[in-house]
């Protein structure tokens, strides 16, 4: 059997993911001789909010402005980068790349207990 285009694209994909992500944990680890992790993670937020708001208006419909959780998604979208920004950088300063990027990989299993504790799923 063949694998075609479309079951190979979403490993190509994820494995691309993952090599961004390696590349960016090495790149933060450069930038952190030069500054210190505060300014560089306000530095990685900010930029990637100018990157959000670029490409929004040709992914976002004017009807996800009128939806009723969007002060909840915006509150979370404020409080979440930060706080997991800092320590990701404090983290990766102190401990190098490494080990933060494999505990920041147990993620999905924090996501999963808190899905079948708070929501019962």
């Amino acid at each position: 059997m063949i694998p075609t285009f479309d079951l190979l694209l979403p490993v190509v994909l994820a494995l691309l993911a993952a090599v961004l992500f390696a590349f960016g944990n090495q790149c933060s680890r450069i930038a952190l001789r030069f500054t210190d992790s505060q300014t560089a993670a306000l530095f990685q937020i900010g930029v990637s909010t100018a990157l959000y708001w670029l490409i929004a208006p040709f992914y976002l419909e004017i009807s996800f402005w009128n939806s009723p959780v969007l002060p909840l998604l915006a509150a979370i979208g404020l409080i979440r980068p930060l706080l997991s920004a800092n320590l990701g950088m404090a983290g990766t300063r102190i401990l190098g790349p490494t080990i933060p990027s494999t505990l920041a990989a147990t993620a999905p299993l924090f996501g999963l207990a808190l899905g079948v504790v708070l929501l019962a799923e």
